[in-house]
């Protein structure tokens, strides 16, 4: 989305951002269905609906700096976990705001590892399987069922 350049969607309220930095062509749709892997992450706990859009629609070159960096460091996996978690869910506030009611979101609960598809082939092995696919409007509720299942899923096993 950013191969045409950045725009600055606001981020209302927001504890560390005013906006986030995202590819130009968001801007282009009037919709948006977010489709996410669901699975853990060492950094963000676990990568659901909120971190896919958090991290996914901000730009390559600022908007993930903006994620990762805090004022004056320059070391990107250097931040707090709690304060990483914080700028993910403020990015995809102004994901969210900008699209409005028109944005579904779309979790797929399979063969989930406790580290994020950014690990590559070093992944860890995977620890829930199949659970299902879970679909909402609503990110919080989305995100926050499949946390439970993964729990539910992990007392039975």
């Amino acid at each position: 989305m950013d191969e045409h350049g950045t725009v600055d969607l606001p981020v209302k309220g927001g504890k560390w951002f005013d906006h986030m930095t995202m590819g130009k062509t968001i801007t282009n749709y009037d919709s948006l269905v977010v489709l996410t892997h669901f699975k853990g992450h060492g950094l963000g706990g676990f990568g659901g609906s909120n971190k896919n859009i958090g991290i996914g629609c901000a730009d390559g070159r600022i908007g993930k700096a903006m994620l990762h960096t805090t004022p004056g460091q320059s070391n990107q996996w250097d931040i707090n976990a709690e304060e990483f978690m914080e700028r993910i869910s403020e990015s995809s506030k102004a994901t969210i705001e900008h699209f409005g009611k028109k944005i579904t979101f779309v979790n797929v609960m399979r063969n989930m590892s406790v580290d994020c598809d950014c690990a590559g082939t070093s992944t860890s092995p995977v620890v829930t399987p199949n659970v299902g696919i879970l679909a909402s409007r609503d990110i919080c509720a989305l995100d926050q069922a499949c946390v439970d299942l993964v729990f539910a899923y992990g007392r039975k096993a």
